[in-house]
């Protein structure tokens, strides 16, 4: 399945299922632009705003998203997951990496079972055991999850979403509700599997 990633209102990057990366621009109704960007075959997703994983586990940076112009970044072979703040490498490590400055990588504790992200700036990080952490402190976000996500509003997340073990859809308002760990359930369906990027978008199974 085509990985399609929302950048604006009109405009999203798709890294197709022959790995190639393509940039969509949607004009009006019947007017769309489309082109491929590079020739590359090995695009894995995108991991944040210009930022891009290969299948190879390396990282690499787009210097315009008009552009076919890919630099890497962080030398290695070994990335699986990337916000703009931190990075989980394939042995299951987190490392702060604050990408926006292409600072020095520095690993945070000694955890191998770190597995997946939440995008954007957020401090938030999911263990292979499906519990939800503050990145650096040492208690988890209440429940087992699955899937989550946030919608962006403006400079900063806004509302976060997530799927528990159980298949509920749950929803904390802005970072308050996080830090006082208080989600509260949408409906009491019980077949969620996925929340979208950027939007106020879930599937079910």
């Amino acid at each position: 399945t085509d990985k399609i990633y929302r950048l604006f209102a009109n405009e999203a990057i798709i890294v197709r299922t022959d790995g190639t990366m393509w940039y969509l621009a949607v004009v009006n109704p019947t007017s769309q632009y489309l082109t491929q960007l590079g020739t590359d075959t090995d695009w894995d997703k995108l991991v944040e705003y210009e930022f891009y994983l290969k299948t190879d586990g390396t990282l690499w940076k787009q210097y315009s998203i008009y552009q076919s112009i890919f630099n890497p970044v962080y030398p290695g072979t070994n990335w699986k997951d990337v916000n703009e703040e931190y990075g989980i490498k394939t042995d299951g490590t987190i490392w702060d990496i604050k990408l926006s400055q292409e600072a020095t990588p520095t690993q945070i504790g000694t955890d191998t079972n770190w597995t997946e992200l939440v995008d954007g700036n957020m401090s938030l990080a999911k263990k292979a055991d499906g519990t939800l952490w503050w990145i650096g402190s040492s208690y988890p976000i209440t429940g087992t999850w699955v899937e989550f996500s946030y919608r962006h509003d403006g400079y900063y997340p806004d509302d976060i979403y997530g799927i528990k073990d159980d298949g509920t859809l749950w929803k904390w308002n802005s970072d308050t509700d996080l830090y006082n760990n208080t989600p509260t359930q949408i409906g009491s369906d019980t077949d969620w599997v996925k929340v979208g990027r950027n939007n106020n978008v879930a599937l079910k199974a």
